[in-house]
């Protein structure tokens, strides 16, 4: 080879590197993702698939939840992790119209606040990739995502179960008699009332929180009291009950004083004052549940008491309506006049007629106290479920991911 042709191949050398150089790099297709999962187990999860929505149904359907910065950026993080890039464009590639939807509860929602979740590339319905872990602490579904779609399943409808409730105990409270215990009575009417105005609120300050442990208190201490007034009833009238049976059978009119003694102690009315007491306290409960979930950016402690509140609302059954020792002091009460007067009715120079009438009498009072008792139950139960219904309710999320920084909706 002569040196012309060497410089001519040497030129033509140059001439291929040069052209490569300036040739735009082919960039790698990345994946399409059209389903992804976040699940701290195979309960809890999340499933977010592709849709499409379209700017007027955004618009009228859904209201945006505010994230800020680090919920954003985690969000980025996340979602970047899926598609295994490192970098916003390889997000925007692999995201093609980015609208992603998901269902979950706010139970759900706020176990998976808790972090510690991993991430999964999914198709119809199964794991096809396995994305990573999220750390924990991972603000992906913070607190504040969770409280801002429970606030769009409670509000109104916690604040209609209080007052229903408020209400049936102010009229039960307006039909005792005024010269019962006039102060304790005034006082349960005052609850009911502040009790009231705190339902009706939207919002809440530390001292409504002081008001509401107030009210919860002094609730406790009637309750105690009549506990109290019962406990002596038994120590002093039910003691003396012994000594006056033995002039049944010599009077027929100690027999009716007696039980005339008994039905004009204020015993079962005492009782039913107590329920009023015991019914606005687990009221009053419910009402700080309500409280607590009205905060948008709750602290981890409040978090955790609401958890509680829940925790101890749903366990609720009769062991927890009325104290132990009060229905304790009712059924020895009761079991002990029932005997009485069997004994009685059994004897032969009583008139049998009179004796079953007054037995009759006091029969009944104690089976009204007894159906109104598991009346008032029942419907604490029945309000105790209706509290916790929104928590398992499905809600639609929507994840936007079409512009630079990611978007949040819940369905209105």
């Amino acid at each position: 080879m002569n040196d012309l042709q060497k410089i001519f191949n040497s030129i033509q050398n140059i001439e291929t590197l040069l052209t490569q150089k300036n040739e735009p790099k082919i960039q790698e297709q990345l994946p399409l993702i059209n389903e992804f999962r976040l699940y701290a187990s195979d309960v809890d999860k999340i499933d977010f698939s592709k849709v499409s929505v379209s700017h007027e149904s955004l618009k009228n359907n859904w209201k945006i939840i505010p994230l800020n910065k680090s919920t954003s950026d985690e969000i980025l993080s996340v979602v970047t992790g899926l598609l295994g890039v490192g970098s916003q464009a390889g997000l925007a590639q692999g995201m093609t119209n980015g609208l992603f939807r998901a269902t979950a509860s706010p139970d759900t929602l706020m176990k998976l606040s808790q972090g510690g979740l991993s991430s999964a590339v999914i198709e119809n319905g199964r794991i096809i990739n396995q994305a990573g872990f999220v750390h924990v602490g991972s603000s992906f579904v913070t607190p504040l995502i969770v409280f801002q779609v429970i606030s769009m399943v409670t509000g109104q409808y916690y604040m209609d179960i209080v007052n229903k409730q408020l209400n049936e105990i102010q009229d039960k409270l307006n039909k005792i008699e005024k010269r019962i215990h006039a102060e304790r009575i005034a006082k349960l009417k005052k609850s009911t009332q502040l009790l009231n105005q705190l339902s009706n609120q939207t919002a809440y300050e530390i001292e409504d929180f002081v008001l509401l442990k107030h009210i919860m208190s002094e609730l406790l201490d009637i309750r105690e009291e009549y506990a109290w007034l019962l406990e002596d009833y038994v120590n002093t009238e039910l003691h003396e009950l012994d000594k006056d049976v033995s002039f049944w059978s010599k009077s027929k009119t100690n027999f009716k004083k007696v039980i005339d003694k008994f039905m004009n102690s204020g015993f079962i009315e005492n009782l039913e004052i107590s329920i009023k007491a015991d019914e606005l306290y687990h009221t009053s409960r419910i009402l700080e549940y309500q409280m607590n979930l009205s905060f948008k950016e709750p602290s981890l402690d409040r978090i955790h008491k609401i958890k509680e509140l829940k925790q101890s609302i749903q366990n609720f059954d009769k062991s927890d309506f009325m104290l132990v020792k009060t229905n304790k002091l009712y059924k020895l009460t009761k079991q002990k006049f029932s005997s009485e007067l069997l004994a009685i009715a059994n004897q032969t120079w009583l008139d049998k007629e009179e004796v079953s009438l007054k037995w009759s009498q006091v029969g009944k009072i104690f089976q009204e106290y007894e159906q109104e008792k598991e009346h008032r139950f029942n419907l604490l139960k029945n309000q105790f479920s209706e509290v916790l219904k929104p928590m398992y309710l499905d809600k639609e999320i929507l994840l936007d991911l079409r512009n630079e920084r990611p978007c949040l909706y819940a369905k209105k």
